[in-house]
């Protein structure tokens, strides 16, 4: 079970609801101070081609939420972040398993018929945590039916054994998307809009193939290359985006969803503790006793046999648009950035600038 940072979660959340009202915080000189470094850099780099929107939380408070690059400056423009949607399946399922719907433990033929032989011991906790043995092909991009996309996967050749080993799968979580519909009885959507984004209080993200109502992020490069996805501007509904990725937000939402999560708001801290388990290994971190695992649906960096930091990425690099969510335990920090900005030599711009302000921040 995880042990909570009591006052970071305390600050966090009211600091949230203050947010809310339009309130001011009350930051130290020191805080001030490095704010105004990370606003520089952030302007630096507009003039190095990034756009987006960033969001800092420096012991605990929050210290600058901000558009750069974009005709908005409020941080509350909307942006696609990617894989990061997997957080949000996750809890999900896990919302799922405390209303007794179903259990992590679960094989997949309690859910599907005609199973495949070799895909029969697949279980709910490995697809969560990528240990599925799926392999990670887009199966399901333009698939409107959710009987076909289930076979669609179902279909596939193993790239792993079962529970052998970590290999990351966008197809397993479209898998458990399904699996959240048919635990709940209701679409993926509205069992996570009533669940997870309602109660967190995220008002300005939402779904794939549905009309955006809140201020929109630029898609500076129109990539035709997903036509059965994305006509004209507008995006068409598809088991492609479900569960994997396929959800919009702002840096406002994703603070909110942060602290939603510290607060226990959402889940129970067990819940929140097995979420932000280390529960696969990926590779060994950049510095000497640092481990990097996947919990469910967050990526769980250990140091020393300690939960140092969870965070996740996520990239539609057809659409220039990426994100990344950081929170690290021991200094009460997090960053949130969202990016319309693509990728210059191979990395997205959220990434890039997640490394640069994290450069200027003591201890970090």
């Amino acid at each position: 079970m995880m042990k909570y940072p009591t006052l970071f979660v305390r600050a966090l959340f009211v600091l949230a609801l203050l947010s809310a009202r339009g309130n001011p915080q009350r930051l130290s000189q020191e805080q001030k101070g490095l704010a105004a470094k990370l606003d520089a850099q952030a302007v630096a780099q507009v003039a190095k081609g990034f756009s987006g929107s960033v969001l800092v939380v420096n012991s605990g408070k929050l210290i600058l939420n901000k558009d750069y690059g974009l005709p908005e400056s409020s941080g509350e423009t909307a942006f696609w972040i990617g894989s990061n949607t997997k957080q949000f399946a996750a809890a999900a399922i896990l919302k799922l398993q405390e209303q007794g719907k179903l259990a992590l433990t679960d094989p997949i033929t309690k859910f599907f018929e005609k199973v495949p032989a070799d895909k029969r011991s697949i279980t709910v906790r490995q697809l969560l945590c990528h240990m599925s043995g799926l392999p990670h092909m887009y199966v399901t991009d333009g698939i409107t039916d959710r009987q076909a996309a289930a076979k669609a996967i179902l279909d596939l050749p193993l790239k792993t054994k079962p529970g052998t080993e970590y290999s990351y799968s966008n197809d397993g979580y479209v898998l458990l998307a399904i699996i959240i519909e048919i635990a709940s009885g209701k679409k993926y959507e509205d069992y996570l809009r009533e669940s997870i984004l309602r109660p967190a209080g995220m008002t300005h993200t939402g779904f794939w193939g549905e009309p955006v109502k809140v201020p929109f992020a630029p898609i500076p490069q129109k990539l035709n290359t997903r036509p059965n996805r994305f006509v004209d501007g507008r995006t068409i509904a598809n088991w492609g985006d479900r569960g994997s990725t396929g959800l919009y937000s702002t840096t406002g939402d994703q603070y909110k969803w942060l602290t939603a999560l510290l607060s226990g708001k959402i889940l129970s801290p067990l819940s929140t503790g097995q979420m932000w388990g280390a529960h696969a290994f990926v590779r060994h971190g950049t510095k000497p006793g640092q481990e990097v695992y996947y919990g469910y649906g967050w990526a769980v960096v250990m140091q020393d046999g300690k939960r140092y930091a969870v965070n996740h990425a996520g990239d539609e690099d057809w659409l220039s648009h990426n994100a990344v969510i950081s929170y690290y335990e021991g200094n009460n920090n997090a960053y949130i950035i969202l990016s319309n900005a693509g990728e210059p030599n191979g990395r997205s711009w959220s990434s890039l600038m997640g490394e640069n302000l994290r450069a200027l921040v003591p201890g970090q």
